[in-house]
């Protein structure tokens, strides 16, 4: 299968999980417009209207691995280890909303501890989160949470080592 298909396979089973997950919403797979402060709002308000919240699945890198690397790989010669960007932006409304923004961490961290596997491909270390920032987002004050996933593509139901 083409880099190009595992790649969209991939980023849509990441937003479908994503979309599962009590307290998620707005989940895209490329990084949402909004023209002005008051567009930002009325797309990413959450349903109980208490914070802003969008969430964006990037693939980051992609690169390739060779059967040299690899022998139990005997018959496709080469394959990727695609790494994924899923960012929460977050807008701070409330005075609470710093404990609902790492409620949602963990969460989303517990729901992706145990997959192992995404769209049939492998995942040797589980989605972690790496970096939270501040940053303004159309005006609008946000708490990003930037969390990794790295999928290895498998080949004849084998996984590379």
């Amino acid at each position: 299968m083409p880099a190009t298909l595992i790649r969209s396979t991939i980023q849509a089973t990441i937003k479908s999980t994503l979309q599962g997950v009590t307290g998620v919403e707005n989940v895209y797979e490329d990084f949402p417009r909004a023209n002005d402060v008051d567009e930002f709002i009325a797309k990413f308000m959450e349903s109980d209207e208490t914070n802003l919240q969008f969430w964006v699945i990037t693939r980051i890198a992609s690169p390739p691995n060779t059967s040299e690397n690899a022998s139990r790989i005997p018959v496709r010669s080469v394959w990727y280890n695609h790494q994924f960007d899923i960012s929460l932006w977050y807008g701070i409304k409330t005075d609470d909303s710093e404990t609902k923004f790492q409620a949602l961490i963990d969460v989303v961290l517990g729901v992706f501890a145990d997959k192992r596997t995404l769209s049939g491909c492998y995942v040797p270390v589980p989605l972690g989160l790496y970096s939270v920032r501040n940053d303004v987002k159309n005006q609008v004050q946000c708490r990003v949470a930037s969390f990794s996933v790295v999928v290895v593509e498998q080949q004849n139901g084998l996984t590379p080592t």
